[in-house]
C-alpha cells in the first residue's frame, strides 16, 4: 500500500513535470518564432521607444534573445541543468513583463505589437501572457523545492 506522503510526492513530481513542459512549450514557440521572423523582430526592436540602442546592438539583441530562449529549453530538458533553466526562464519572463509594462505605461508611444512574443496579441494581452509565464516559472520553482523536501 502506498503511503499518503508517497502519493503527495508523486503528485508534486507530476505537477513539476507538467509545469516544466508548459515552460518548454512557451519558450519553444517564442524562440523559434523570433528566429523564423528575426528580421521583423529586429525591426520591432529598432522601433521600440524603450531601446535607445544603436542598430548594431539591436541586430545582436535580435539574435541573443531567441538564443537565450532556446538555451532555456535545453537547460529545462536536462535533469542536471533544469534548475539553471528555470532561473533563466524566470529572468526572461521578468524581462518580458518589465518590457511590456514599460511599453504600456512609460513609453512615449505604443509601437505595433506585431513583432512581439505573440504577434496576434495586443501589448496588454502580451503583458498577461508574460505574467502568466512568470507565475508558472515561480510555481515550478516552488514545486521543485517541495519535491526535494518530501
Amino acid at each position: 500500500m502506498i503511503s499518503i506522503k508517497t502519493k503527495v510526492m508523486i503528485s508534486k513530481r507530476n505537477s513539476l513535470v507538467i509545469l516544466i513542459s508548459i515552460l518548454v512549450l512557451l519558450f519553444t514557440y517564442i524562440g523559434i518564432n523570433q528566429l523564423i521572423f528575426r528580421e521583423d523582430f529586429e525591426l520591432n526592436l529598432l522601433n521600440s521607444p524603450l531601446l535607445p540602442i544603436p542598430e548594431t546592438g539591436i541586430f545582436l539583441l535580435s539574435w541573443f534573445i531567441p538564443i537565450l530562449e532556446l538555451l532555456a529549453i535545453f537547460l529545462l530538458l536536462w535533469s542536471r541543468t533544469y534548475l539553471l533553466g528555470l532561473y533563466l526562464g524566470i529572468f526572461l519572463f521578468i524581462m518580458y513583463t518589465s518590457y511590456s509594462l514599460g511599453i504600456l505605461y512609460f513609453a512615449s508611444y505604443i509601437p505595433c505589437s506585431c513583432g512581439g512574443m505573440l504577434k496576434f496579441l495586443s501589448w496588454k494581452q502580451q503583458l498577461w501572457v508574460s505574467l502568466g509565464g512568470l507565475m508558472i516559472a515561480i510555481l515550478t520553482f516552488y514545486f521543485n523545492k517541495t519535491v526535494k523536501k518530501v
